[in-house]
């Protein structure tokens, strides 16, 4: 959202990395002629909530029983609500794909039609918002019909012809587009870059403390990499180099033990999921079907979660399918039955929402401080934030009220930062003779000015400023 907004540059940019660049030129647009109003976020609210009515919509056309029609809505109004507290766009391509899928599916076949235009809208805009969502999706959705209706897919390959043919198109766009702009070498080395810094290996050695502080590799595991010293060559060498570990004991013990700690700190995701897969258990099928869907979806998921460092928005994208028996046909569902999955939804959403004015509170005085420090920091000085991820802040930054601090990981090295050190009078990072650090006093040590002692020369504290909960750090050249 920084970069179309221009809150991070000081002009929306027309290219956002991730999402498509139709869209994101599309963003700048708006942010350029009407830059009070929050675009990024109003969309993806508003497609959230698009893709929610026409779901919840048609399962109710497919079913006659208040009781279903009660328990429908309270499911998909559970996760629509946490989607929308913890707002990403990962999440957002999936869930339209997940939608668009499900009318295109269960539609009436004397509806399918009049109803296809809205699935292709969705299936579209779940493309352009992050096409590997939607590959996700689609991967679920191809498995659940080869297995529970593979009628639809000999009635309905001219439709299957036509997504595949869309989704080359657009994503064949976006890549020979990146390819042929300014930010072609940019997204080879972040290509190369996201290959190491997001590698299962390295999740595991830096969690175990085993990248020692005189290794190359120990800053740019902490996310600074914002100096000349690890090519796109060295990443490419360091990617072979841990893919050769990726078949060692202890690496399979580590990738269930990163799902496993996923599992624990994602406790609404995981709650949800497990109603999900009880009513998958109930849902129409047979057993051999149910069964074949379960072993093959999960052994790809905990495959897939060995090869790649799985987040729970991530996760809850694989349990979606697992919806699609449930909402494929009515369940003959009880008064008795349906209050008690009323009370246990209504009990883990009351329990969610508690938790997340909880946190909210906590951010709010985190961010109330934050304000404090920045009030103690000259203007244009270039400042860094450690310990504290940038998205707790909450603070909606735009170009008249631009991002005081330089972001680091993905958007290192990139057109983008140059445009950021700009803002603080700098052609690069090592040529500040000043910076300040904003941490926070968890009594462990800072990275970044040893970092900048590496790579930039001696720089030493010139001043120490300790609030409740930050501390603010002047550093000079020495």
């Amino acid at each position: 959202m920084w970069l179309v907004s221009g809150a991070y540059t000081g002009t929306p940019e027309s290219y956002a990395v991730f999402i498509h660049p139709l869209l994101s030129w599309l963003f700048s647009k708006l942010y350029t002629f009407f830059p009070a109003i929050p675009w990024y976020p109003m969309t993806w609210f508003g497609v959230m909530y698009v893709s929610y009515v026409v779901f919840l919509r048609l399962v109710w056309g497919n079913s006659k029983t208040k009781n279903y029609h009660n328990l429908s809505a309270l499911v998909t109004f559970c996760l629509l609500v946490h989607f929308l507290l913890f707002l990403q766009f990962t999440i957002v391509a999936g869930f339209l794909a997940f939608s668009g899928y499900y009318v295109l599916v269960f539609s009436p076949e004397k509806e399918f039609r009049k109803s296809s235009f809205f699935p292709w809208i969705l299936l579209s805009f779940s493309i352009l918002i992050r096409w590997e969502s939607f590959v996700l999706i689609s991967f679920g959705v191809g498995l659940y019909l080869v297995i529970f209706k593979s009628d639809f897919l000999k009635k309905h390959m001219l439709h299957i012809g036509i997504l595949v043919m869309l989704f080359i198109v657009l994503v064949s766009g976006k890549t020979l587009w990146g390819n042929n702009s300014e930010y072609a070498e940019f997204r080879s080395y972040n290509k190369a870059r996201a290959a190491v810094s997001d590698h299962p290996v390295t999740f595991r050695l830096l969690t175990e403390e085993r990248i020692e502080s005189n290794s190359e590799w120990f800053y740019f595991s902490h996310w600074m990499m914002d100096d000349d010293s690890i090519s796109t060559e060295k990443l490419t060498e360091r990617k072979r180099k841990l893919d050769k570990e990726l078949g060692s004991l202890i690496q399979i013990e580590s990738s269930f033990s990163r799902f496993r700690n996923v599992l624990k700190t994602e406790v609404f995701k995981s709650v949800f999921s497990l109603f999900i897969l009880i009513g998958f258990a109930f849902a129409k099928g047979t057993i051999p079907q149910k069964t074949s869907f379960f072993l093959i979806w999960v052994s790809f998921l905990l495959v897939f979660n060995h090869f790649y460092i799985l987040n729970g928005r991530v996760i809850i994208l694989f349990v979606l399918p697992f919806a699609l028996p449930v909402f494929s046909a009515a369940i003959d569902i009880s008064r008795s039955t349906l209050m008690i999955w009323v009370t246990l939804l209504s009990i883990l959403l009351a329990i969610h929402l508690k938790n997340f004015l909880t946190e909210g509170k906590g951010r709010a005085i985190m961010q109330s401080e934050f304000n404090a420090v920045l009030r103690q920091i000259p203007p244009k000085s270039l400042i860094v934030l450690e310990g504290y991820k940038e998205n707790y802040l909450g603070i909606l930054y735009s170009q008249s009220n631009p991002v005081p601090f330089l972001s680091f990981g993905w958007i290192s090295k990139s057109p983008f930062q140059s445009k950021a050190l700009q803002r603080f009078n700098l052609e690069e990072i090592g040529a500040t003779n000043s910076f300040y650090l904003v941490g926070v006093d968890v009594h462990e040590e800072f990275f970044f000015p040893l970092y900048m002692n590496s790579r930039f020369g001696e720089f030493s504290v010139a001043q120490k400023t300790n609030f409740a909960n930050f501390i603010l750090f002047e550093y000079q050249r020495d």
